[in-house]
């Protein structure tokens, strides 16, 4: 009878440690972050309740760095190309996400410095998935709500202008917001191409 609950023990601890090795344990952080992603900030332009006015909007990329024991992020432009004019980092502590977004080094016209914080939904199809929560820009007062969804770019060829592939889904993400995290968002990604 000792040897079993020896055993028992023993199997306990080894799935405790390994149980955790997705996110920082034995087997580094966790992979499910990593991917191209569609970052959104909106605000509520009118004080109704519905985050419906889009602040800024960037293609951030994802990947776990060389030690396997954090996270690489960098923007995008609309082709899927690094982005030279913005910088991006990203954190992931279980499910609570921390982004920056910054373009420019100090305050002025067109800079920003973009802190995003908020909780990562792993739902159960990955094109499904969802970040969000609230930002803040060090450089001004602008505040607000952000969501983050994985994003394709779309294939040479495939793509033509004045089309993003998000706004065939405008309806279902807007369902997913207000299922996971509460807030109603209205949103319109033609806005994206105009």
């Amino acid at each position: 009878m000792k040897k079993v609950g020896f055993f028992m023990i023993l199997g306990a601890a080894i799935l405790l440690l390994f149980g955790c090795a997705g996110n920082g344990g034995l087997g580094g952080v966790s992979q499910e972050p990593v991917d191209d992603w569609f970052v959104t900030l909106l605000y509520d332009g009118n004080g109704d309740g519905v985050y419906d006015s889009m602040r800024n909007y960037f293609y951030i990329n994802i990947d776990v760095n060389a030690d396997n024991d954090g996270y690489v992020a960098v923007a995008l432009d609309e082709d899927g190309e690094l982005d030279q004019e913005k910088t991006a980092t990203f954190s992931m502590d279980r499910d609570e996400v921390e982004f920056t977004i910054a373009k420019g080094s100090t305050i002025g016209i067109g800079n920003y410095l973009y802190n995003l914080t908020g909780i990562f939904y792993d739902v159960s199809t990955d094109s499904d998935d969802l970040m969000a929560g609230d930002y803040e820009d060090n450089f001004s007062d602008d505040e607000g709500f952000w969501f983050a969804v994985r994003y394709e770019f779309p294939t040479e060829g495939v793509a033509f202008e004045g089309y993003n592939p998000l706004e065939d889904r405008e309806e279902e993400i807007e369902r997913l917001i207000e299922e996971k995290t509460g807030y109603k968002v209205d949103l319109d990604f033609s806005e994206l191409t105009k």
